[in-house]
């Protein structure tokens, strides 16, 4: 049974349509938004999103990855209110420089654990 939907912007591959996503793909989704989209960048809702883009570009180290698991963590519990947030991981690629954030998660209406992985920035 689907409990929540949302739209995917991202194309449908067949038919070059907008797709729907489904539950968990839905959470994730949002998620996804949440963190990639910078505050006051919404008309009308200047604080949605997060800051995080003002902290990638630091020097890659302790400090930063706990500010941004920080970052992560308050806007995903002020946006996100159909889960409750159990862990978040931070890690680096220096190959790569690619900053991900690895997130684990229960949906409050099924009780389902999920987790999910969002590359931020660059």
């Amino acid at each position: 049974m689907d409990i929540f939907t949302d739209i995917d912007y991202r194309l449908n591959t067949k038919n070059k349509d907008i797709k729907l996503s489904l539950n968990a793909e839905a959470i994730n989704n949002s998620i996804r938004n949440i963190l990639l989209t910078p505050k006051y960048s919404v008309p009308g809702n200047p604080e949605f999103g997060s800051n995080l883009g003002d902290v990638l570009f630091e020097q890659m180290d302790e400090v930063t990855f706990i500010l941004i698991e920080q970052i992560v963590r308050t806007e995903i519990e002020r946006w996100e209110h159909r889960i409750l947030l159990n862990a978040v991981n931070i890690s680096y690629n220096k190959d790569y420089q690619q900053v991900i954030a690895k997130l684990n998660y229960t949906i409050i209406a099924t009780n389902e654990i999920e987790s999910t992985n969002i590359k931020l920035g660059v």
